[in-house]
């Protein structure tokens, strides 16, 4: 689970972001939740990664960072979901 993601994000952005960190389809799911409000994000997504050490190497390259397109002051967090 990703938390704190700028509102802008919508999915192909997201893979985008995915692909240029060199996580180029290492996942098989993808979901950004929007919100009535102007069909913005709510500020997190849901990855699931092919294999669990994809999914660490995803958590420490980005937990308490940010993405490259649409930068916050706000880090995301990382973690697992869940189910």
């Amino acid at each position: 689970m990703i938390r704190h993601l700028q509102h802008k994000y919508i999915p192909k952005l997201l893979e985008w972001e995915l692909n240029a960190a060199e996580f180029t389809n290492p996942f098989d799911y993808l979901c950004i939740l929007t919100g009535s409000r102007k069909s913005q994000n709510r500020g997190f997504a849901f990855v699931n990664f092919a294999t669990a050490t994809i999914a660490e190497r995803f958590r420490r390259m980005f937990d308490g960072a940010t993405f490259v397109l649409y930068p916050s002051n706000r880090p995301m967090d990382i973690s697992p979901a869940d189910m």
